[in-house]
Formats: C-alpha cells, structure tokens, sequence
C-alpha cells in the first residue's frame, strides 16, 4: 500500500486526449532541526545536538573541516 498510481486523462472537448500516468513512492519523512545555529564565537570542538520531530528515521552525516583556503575562485552564474 506504499505506491499510488494512475492516469489524468486531458479531453480539449474536440476529441483530442491526452492520458498523462503518475505515480508516487511516498515515505516516511524526517525533520531533523539542531539545538543551535550561531557558531560564531563559539569554541572548538562544538557540540550541537540534533532532534527528529519528523516520524521517519534521519540520516545525518558529520565532516571535519581540515583547512581553509582565502583563495576562492570566481565561478559564472549557476557553476
């Protein structure tokens, strides 16, 4: 019972359809929200604390910043 599927079927009323299928896959969703935001002036290591209020399981993945750079090239729009 996870799938819903189906068909709308367009008529301009001189004959002409048009049968448009869709379909749906829907889950369970996850609203993860963290306890803070504002890291600025803050110390190192941070500890942030997460929170599903959503009903499905969140998947959260974490990644050190190992350096930075103030070479920062410039890019067109959407690159």
């Amino acid at each position: 019972m996870n799938e819903f599927d189906g068909y709308l079927i367009l008529d301009d009323g001189n004959g002409t359809t048009i049968h448009l299928p869709w379909h749906v896959l829907p889950r369970k969703a996850a609203r993860v929200e963290p306890s803070t935001t504002n890291l600025a002036g803050s110390g190192f290591p941070e500890l942030i604390e997460l929170e599903n209020e959503g009903v499905g399981t969140a998947q959260n993945d974490a990644y050190s910043l190992v350096g930075l750079s103030p070479d920062l090239p410039e890019g067109d729009r959407g690159q």
